[in-house]
Order: structure tokens, then C-alpha cells, then sequence
């Protein structure tokens, strides 16, 4: 994604920012540009709905998401649904990778510790150089616990789901199967709406949509995930956040505990049942 500035001409007088900025930005960009208040007409946030005069000044930034901690050895932030970990083919500058890169400088090498899918949302853990990356990961320092919004009515508080799941030709995604590798993942219900719940989540092993297809597979996707079969008319995205994070400094052997706050869509749906 870029950042750019326009001086509207009087060809375009009375158009609204979307139609101004939709050749220069996917929906997606757009939208996360609109949520972040990172579009600026003369200096002030603006809704993608607004009309435009001429000689107005229209502007897009993108700023850093906020960061939790920082030290010399990691930086930890608060990724926002929508944003790449890391470099992607169709991301090459709208991810957190290329930002910290701004950031730090063209010497930052890019280290995830365990990483996000795009459009979910929480705490993303960089290490800021080799040495912390190989002790986080081969030490497994990283404890991590999820919110999610699951559909359906879960028959237990808590459970534990054991599984498998390997990926398969031609099929996005993983697949829970008779065969793949091992998954474990806890889960509480914090909070059992009419049709959908509130959980809690920890996993034993980090595979690849573990939690997303595990849950599908149970018979529970996760609300707005389209690629498990789940419902998307309250949401167009996965219903899950990376809300916690402890570990145990790789450096200092200090306790570090992370936690981001549950983002206002996801908010959003909760609030709808009270």
C-alpha cells in the first residue's frame, strides 16, 4: 500500500473519496484505511463517503499499529485484521515486515515469531536479531491464548480437541483428516450466546489454520471465516484474536505478559446478544 497525496482538479469536484482512491486501493486496503482514520481530507479523517472540491487536499497514511513492547532484542504489536505478518507477493509494502523495515531501518531483518493469518487480528511477536529469534524459537518461550467467536451451542464449558490435518491438492486450506500431523487445542467457553459463543483458546501445537479448522471440523467455524464454512453475515472475517502472550525473556529471563484488547468488531457482534 502507498501513501499518497492528491490535489483535487475540478474534474473531479463532488466525487467521493472511495471512487477517487478504489484505482489505487483493493476494498480490503480501503477498508482498513477508513478503520485505522488513516484518510485525511485537508488534514482532518475522512469517510470514504465524502465529497471532494477542488482544491482540496486528500491523503493517505499508514501508520505503524500500536506497539505493545519494546526492547533491544523484540518488538511486540497490536496487528490489526487485514495487515500481513510479513512481505507477500500481493502485499509487498502494506505489511508489518516492510513497516518495521521503515521503522528501523533497511538493517532490520525480518524475524516472526510464530505468526497471524492476514485477517486475523492480536499480538504479533519480531524479534530484532538472530540471536533472540534462534532462543525464542527453538526454546518454545511463547505461550499464546486466543479469543475466538465459534457458531453453534458447545455441549461442554471446556474440552479438548485432538486431531489431524494436512494440506490437500487443489483444496485452500488445511484439512482436519484421518492422517497430517498432530493437533491439540484447548478451548473454555467464556460466554454461550443463542447461536454462537465466546471461547477462550489455547494451542498445543502451531499449525497452519489449526484453530480455524479444528473448530470447522467439530462442527463450530468460526464466525466470517468463509474458508471453513463459516457464517458471514455479521462479519467478513475470521472471529479470531490473539488477545494474550507470556513468555519468559530470551535475554533477561524477565516474565513478559502481553495483552491486547478485543477489537471492536469482534466487540460488535458481542454487543448485538445484550
Amino acid at each position: 500500500m502507498h501513501q499518497i497525496q492528491i490535489r483535487i482538479e475540478k474534474t473531479e469536484e463532488g466525487m467521493r473519496i472511495k471512487d477517487l482512491l478504489k484505482e489505487t486501493y483493493s476494498r480490503r486496503e480501503l477498508t482498513r484505511l477508513h478503520t485505522s482514520r488513516s484518510i485525511l481530507l485537508n488534514g482532518q479523517p475522512a469517510p470514504l463517503t465524502a465529497a471532494v472540491h477542488c482544491g482540496d487536499v486528500l491523503e493517505t497514511r499508514i501508520a505503524l499499529p500500536e506497539i505493545l513492547y519494546e526492547d533491544e532484542d523484540l518488538v511486540i504489536l497490536d496487528k490489526p485484521a487485514g495487515l500481513s505478518c510479513h512481505p507477500e507477493k500481493e502485499h509487498p509494502e502494506d505489511n508489518l515486515g516492510t513497516m518495521l523495515k521503515e521503522r528501523y531501518g533497511p538493517s532490520f531483518i525480518i524475524r516472526t515469531i510464530g505468526r497471524l493469518d492476514r485477517e486475523v487480528s492480536g499480538i504479533m511477536i519480531y524479534a530484532r536479531n538472530a540471536e533472540t529469534a534462534r532462543k525464542m524459537e527453538t526454546r518454545h518461550l511463547v505461550q499464546k491464548h486466543y479469543l475466538a467467536i465459534a457458531s453453534g451451542v458447545f455441549p461442554k464449558q471446556e474440552d479438548t480437541l485432538f486431531y489431524t490435518m494436512e494440506k490437500k491438492k487443489g483444496i485452500r486450506g488445511n484439512s482436519v483428516s484421518e492422517t497430517g500431523k498432530p493437533c491439540i487445542t484447548h478451548y473454555q467457553v467464556i460466554h454461550q450466546y443463542p447461536s454462537y459463543a465466546l471461547l477462550r483458546i489455547e494451542i498445543e501445537t502451531g499449525r497452519t489454520h489449526q484453530i480455524r479448522s479444528g473448530l470447522a471440523a467439530a462442527g463450530h467455524p468460526l464466525l466470517g471465516d468463509k474458508l471453513y464454512g463459516g457464517d458471514q453475515s455479521l462479519l467478513k472475517r475470521p472471529a479470531l484474536h490473539c488477545a494474550e502472550a507470556e513468555f519468559r525473556h530470551p535475554r533477561t529471563d524477565v516474565s513478559i505478559h502481553i495483552r491486547s484488547q478485543l477489537p471492536e468488531d469482534l466487540q460488535n457482534i458481542l454487543l448485538r446478544q445484550k
